[in-house]
């Protein structure tokens, strides 16, 4: 299926530029990215500012190695 390739950007951004002029997909597209990854950015920050950075990197380690048992007891019983 084409949607495993693309993601939801990808294919929102194919559909807009069927109705509307490039520039505009383009600029529109360009401005959702900066204005989601400014905020990423600006809750990161906050973030670090509060919790030591030793903990962030203990905890997404944690939630990382969850995520992947997650996925290997999910294929075994799917």
């Amino acid at each position: 299926m084409c949607s495993s390739d693309l993601d939801k950007t990808q294919l929102t951004v194919i559909s807009l530029s069927c109705r509307h002029s490039a520039i505009q997909v383009f600029l529109g597209a360009i401005l959702g990215l900066f204005l989601v990854d400014g905020i990423s950015i600006l809750a990161g920050a906050s973030i670090a500012a509060i919790v030591p950075i030793k903990w962030i990197t203990i905890t997404s380690g944690i939630v990382f190695v969850l995520f992947g048992i997650f996925t290997l007891i999910s294929k075994k019983t799917g």
